[in-house]
């Protein structure tokens, strides 16, 4: 390797520890491109009727309306969820407002389900409510849901973060379409000996990424509106928004899961007590078996011309190797993978006796 290739890792490296410390400006840039990719065919169609920055801008404007629109219901239901949901946990009197919470709609129901079953059965639940072990789900529930938009608000620099991100990322959007294509341009800024590969290779990601992200969102939306209808059946305050809640949640595998099901579980025991733990332990079973062996492996597999075996396995690699960035990036990684070892490792990996002998045996 000579200093060139060492100066252009380098530089690489470079960039990506810079975007890390830039995060809250480069991860809405990276949101933006996946939205343009996604975008990009509807512009491209619209641009040859209205013109290119009337196309652009319709875009943008459906982006932005599409979400408002489905978040416009949730003003019906918040009130009534709102006294439901465990609230920040600053003082002890908070604290025990919490656990009185877990008194009345865990433990309370619970004593009633097992009073309701036969004697024999009684003796050996009993155990369950006593002590202060349920007591503690309220503030952990509390704890673990702001804990995780802590988080979140702390990866992006606080909420001056987060709303500089949601400002920009129209913002970015918008030059990303204007500027579209870009492979063009990426490519006359490489030298001329990758510029065989890039063509090779780059259109095929980049279609790869714009496919993935379709399915995801395809994923997301059957997933919410699977458990608006089991919560709407049940009569469950909120359906509809605990099927957004668990839709947009499902963006972000296990982590997102587990948060939209705290949440769900205390909506469900809140009002439905005793049936109502079943019936979140069941919509959380039910939903990740769907999401995992049915929606991912024909939705996102099937977009990406991958099998159900391998969209399983690499789901499940990806978490044991790198846990949540694993689960993250398991999928386009590998269908990125497939593209990548097509044009330069089954190259490597040829036979040179075979390849010669090959146009001897065609004659």
């Amino acid at each position: 390797m000579n200093w060139l290739h060492l100066l252009r890792l380098g530089i690489v490296g470079l960039v990506f520890f810079v975007g890390w410390q830039a995060r809250a400006v480069t991860v809405p840039l990276l949101i933006a491109y996946l939205l343009m990719l996604v975008c990009l065919p509807w512009r491209q169609r619209w641009r040859k009727r209205i013109g290119d920055v009337p196309a652009t801008l319709t875009c943008i404007l459906a982006l932005l309306v599409g979400p408002l629109i489905l978040l416009l219901p949730i003003i019906l239901e918040s009130d009534e969820l709102y006294e439901m949901v465990p609230k920040r946990i600053e003082t002890d009197a908070e604290l025990e407002a919490a656990k009185e919470w877990s008194r009345a709609h865990l433990i309370a129901p619970l004593e009633e389900l097992i009073k309701s079953m036969p004697a024999s059965a009684q003796g050996s639940l009993q155990g369950i409510t006593e002590g202060k072990t349920l007591e503690g789900v309220g503030p952990a529930i509390a704890k673990g849901i702001w804990g995780f938009l802590g988080s979140l608000t702390s990866f992006f620099g606080g909420i001056f973060g987060i709303v500089s991100a949601i400002v920009l990322l129209p913002i970015f959007l918008f030059y990303l379409l204007e500027g579209a294509p870009w492979l063009p341009r990426i490519r006359a800024e490489l030298p001329k000996s990758w510029r065989g590969s890039f063509d090779r290779t780059m259109p095929k990601i980049q279609n790869l990424l714009r496919t993935y992200c379709r399915a995801r969102l395809m994923v997301a939306a059957a997933k919410g509106a699977m458990v608006a209808v089991i919560l709407f059946v049940f009569g469950v305050p909120g359906p509809y928004t605990m099927g957004l809640m668990v839709g947009v949640a499902s963006l972000v595998p296990v982590i997102g899961a587990l948060i939209s099901s705290a949440v769900l579980l205390v909506i469900c025991v809140a009002d439905l007590q005793g049936l109502g733990l079943l019936l979140a332990i069941g919509i959380y079973a039910v939903t990740e078996l769907v999401e995992g062996y049915v929606l991912l492996p024909r939705l996102v597999g099937r977009e990406l011309g991958m099998s159900d075996f391998v969209v399983i396995l690499a789901l499940l690699g990806g978490g044991a190797l790198m846990g949540l960035f694993g689960l993250l990036v398991a999928i386009p990684a590998v269908a990125v993978g497939q593209v990548l070892l097509v044009e330069y490792v089954r190259p490597l990996m040829r036979d040179p006796v075979e390849d010669e002998a090959s146009p001897a045996s065609v004659d």
